[in-house]
């Protein structure tokens, strides 16, 4: 959050700025897991090797502002390409940003295979391991979140707030590094045990053509979650407004949803086996639960004003009720698509010994598709189709990969693959067609700031009424 706001400040605070962070954020991610995960399983000590990511961190966080003030001389140079050519400029943009976060970002993204290494001894255990792992780490990007937007930024500053990041990881390392050395001193570092399954004994399988199809499902699952997320935030700021509060209560839900959904598949189903047609379910789900969304937003300036009415109009009722109306819309997707991570880690793992490897490689997947749909839902779907049929072009998109994935399941019965089929068909018309477009009367309405005109007004019928009865001059919904 603080290296956002850090950029903004060099590069600028438009949606292709803040998109071009975004992507080049989560590309350190990807190329971390993916290169890391590799290594990590030709090593010896995962712990050690955690410890000191932890440490090059925040090594890195004590180097922010120094190498931000060089990307900001870098960047009045390259400013002048805007003249000569747009896409130039965003292209250099991108390769700037790129280059300034890529080292602690890929530190970052490589921890969540190097701990999966280190804390899977059990095949049998892989998914709730894994799903334990993810839903601690996005638990505490949660708290991270909360934190830094409603109280480390203002009482700490930009700068306060990076130098306390980086202690943190500091501490980590430490902590980490007398750790693995009590565990020498005692009885050795523990090792991964127990067996792989038979049908996986194999040093270095290769990956068949349902790795691949399994790996391209989850890429877009991560594509359509990145839409929604782009369309949810943009039709809830019309609602609860736009402020640093807002956005940080709309990401925090969004993470506490993913968080969840991990936590409650590693307790629940962790050591089920779940092959690839409950994969397609848990989509077919995420698109049906995405889907009530849509009718959904144009209920919400309503509800606000119900519920302000209800609970008063000091600043910690608003946030609650920021909380309530974004959890109302996101925590049932979200609490599915936060399983979907540890299942298709739980699919794709083969053996133990490639366990790095394989949650590196899953993680990567999804993250780039997560860039895929920052880019595509920003800069193309919401300006050219809308916010609503951007959510009902990524509903169709979780539905197709659903019923793929049960249709390409050897062990799923025709009938039931049929079911699915028709499922997806009726999904995908129903994301169309099925509710009109939104009243943008309603919608454009207000209520965040102009909530005292609708106070006295009875009933909601009335209030309606009030929202739709002036002439709408100008709509768009552009970058």
């Amino acid at each position: 959050m603080v290296w956002a706001r850090l950029l903004t400040q060099i590069f600028g605070n438009t949606t292709h700025a803040i998109a071009t962070v975004l992507s080049a954020f989560m590309a350190g991610l990807a190329l971390g897991s993916y290169v890391f995960g590799r290594l990590v399983d030709a090593g010896r000590n995962a712990l050690l090797a955690y410890g000191l990511l932890e440490a090059g961190v925040g090594i890195y966080g004590l180097l922010i502002p120094t190498l931000f003030a060089l990307t900001q001389r870098a960047h009045t140079h390259l400013y002048g390409l805007v003249d000569v050519s747009f896409a130039a400029f965003s292209v250099v943009l991108f390769l700037l940003a790129f280059v300034v976060i890529v080292i602690p970002t890929a530190l970052m993204g490589a921890t969540l295979p190097v701990l999966s290494r280190f804390c899977v001894t059990q095949f049998s255990a892989l998914g709730r391991r894994v799903g334990d792992l993810y839903a601690i780490n996005t638990l505490g990007a949660v708290m991270g979140c909360a934190l830094t937007g409603f109280y480390f930024i203002s009482h700490l500053g930009l700068r306060g707030t990076v130098r306390l990041g980086a202690s943190v990881n500091l501490v980590i390392a430490v902590i980490i590094v007398i750790t693995v050395g009590a565990l020498r001193g005692r009885a050795g570092m523990p090792e991964a045990i127990g067996e792989d399954p038979p049908a996986a004994t194999e040093a270095s399988p290769i990956r068949s053509r349902l790795d691949m199809a399994l790996l391209l499902a989850f890429a877009l699952s991560g594509l359509a979650a990145m839409v929604y997320e782009n369309a949810w935030t943009r039709a809830l700021t019309l609602v609860i407004g736009m402020s640093t509060y807002s956005f940080s209560v709309m990401l925090t839900t969004f993470l506490v949803g993913l968080g969840l959904g991990s936590l409650l598949y590693a307790r629940w189903w962790g050591a089920r086996q779940i092959g690839m047609a409950g994969f397609g379910v848990l989509q077919l789900l995420i698109a049906l639960s995405a889907l009530t969304s849509i009718p959904l937003f144009e209920r919400l300036p309503l509800l606000f004003l119900r519920l302000r009415l209800g609970f008063g109009d000091s600043f910690t009722q608003f946030l609650t009720i920021q909380m309530l109306l974004s959890a109302l819309v996101m925590i049932v997707p979200t609490l599915l698509l936060g399983a979907t991570f540890p299942v298709v880690a739980r699919i794709y793992t083969r053996n133990l010994s490639g366990v790095g490897r394989s949650v590196g490689t899953v993680y990567a997947s999804n993250t780039l598709g997560a860039i895929a749909g920052a880019f595509l839902g920003g800069f193309l779907f919401i300006p050219v189709i809308g916010i609503q049929y951007s959510i009902a072009l990524a509903v169709a998109v979780n539905a197709v990969v659903g019923v793929l994935l049960v249709a390409v399941d050897a062990a799923v019965r025709p009938a039931r693959r049929l079911l699915a089929a028709g499922a997806m068909l009726a999904v995908s018309i129903s994301a169309f067609l099925g509710f009109g477009t939104w009243n943008k009367g309603v919608m454009t309405s207000g209520v965040t700031i102009y909530a005292h005109n609708y106070a006295s007004l009875p009933t909601d019928a009335l209030r309606r009424e009030w929202m739709t009865r002036d002439d709408l001059l100008y709509y768009r919904e552009g970058l």
